[in-house]
């Protein structure tokens, strides 16, 4: 057995549902927005992180043990300040795109 809708009851849906489209259309507007802003990363080139992870930090100096890399605090920072001196270099401030080592 179904309940009937009232009118009052098919007018919140409807204005639910509005709401619910305005959201999905805003949405894919900020979408479209923010993939033309992307720019592709050129061939050849890989995209990198301003701020090296732990595990980036482990992979350098201890094959990526990241237990070694907690026991040998200051060789880790080093490391940390490798990587931004390194990224400074190429004048990075956000995300930058650095060629592959083969």
């Amino acid at each position: 057995m179904t309940k009937e809708l009232t009118h009052a009851d098919w007018y919140a849906k409807c204005n639910l549902v509005e709401a619910l489209q305005d959201q999905v259309y805003a949405l894919k507007a900020k979408s479209e927005a923010l993939t033309a802003m992307v720019k592709p990363v050129p061939v050849g080139m890989c995209l990198v992180p301003i701020e090296p992870t732990f595990e980036m930090i482990a992979a350098l100096f201890w094959d990526g043990n990241l237990d070694m890399m907690l026991g040998h605090a200051a060789i880790a920072k080093e490391g940390f300040t490798h990587y931004r001196n390194m990224l400074l270099t190429v004048g990075a401030s956000s995300p930058v795109a650095i060629k592959k080592a083969h």
